[in-house]
């Protein structure tokens, strides 16, 4: 599966970024969460990430609270961007569509950190049918080649968590 080979390239980037910085906290404190009467988290559910990690790292927060929110006021992904003032183009749409996908995957799994291991490849999950969901958490959970993401996923996960916990407070993020 192409998506998990890459995500296979990218972990020792991830890996490497987290060993390094140790405390994500700054990263969170010091993003850009825009002003005026857009919504903060659409600073960062779109555009380009380039090889930052520190801007994966934003999107990655950005897309679960959003995720998280779309499915706790059960509405389409187009009213909730219409009510939470957030753009109201396709690539917003697809962002969110795609992110649920890697709700779910995250859900099958039972850890956040999940995001931390794809975040790299979030933009190739628009690639992944819905269907190859259940397929990539089996591959996560039995397949050798892909225990090393499976273990950093449940590892990670407290960390996320508390990433999650600051993003979601300074960006406001609970609509």
């Amino acid at each position: 599966m192409a998506f998990l080979n890459k995500a296979l390239d990218t972990f020792p980037i991830v890996e490497t970024f987290l060993h390094d910085r140790g405390d994500l906290t700054p990263i969170i404190l010091g993003a850009d969460y825009g002003t005026g009467d857009t919504n903060p988290v659409s600073a960062f559910l779109t555009g380009s990430t380039g090889n930052d990690p520190q801007k994966w790292l934003l999107r990655a927060l950005a897309r679960r609270s959003t995720v998280r929110s779309v499915l706790e006021q059960r509405i389409t992904t187009w009213a909730f961007l219409r009510v939470n003032r957030l753009p109201t183009t396709d690539t917003s749409a697809n962002s969110i569509g795609n992110s649920i996908k890697l709700d779910q995957l995250e859900r099958f799994l039972g850890g956040s950190g999940i995001w931390l291991v794809f975040m790299p490849v979030l933009s190739v999950f628009t690639h992944v049918q819905q269907a190859e969901i259940t397929v990539i958490s089996q591959l996560l959970s039995y397949d050798e080649r892909f225990h090393s993401l499976r273990r950093a996923a449940l590892k990670w996960s407290r960390c996320f968590d508390q990433c999650q916990a600051l993003f979601d407070l300074l960006a406001g993020a609970k609509y």
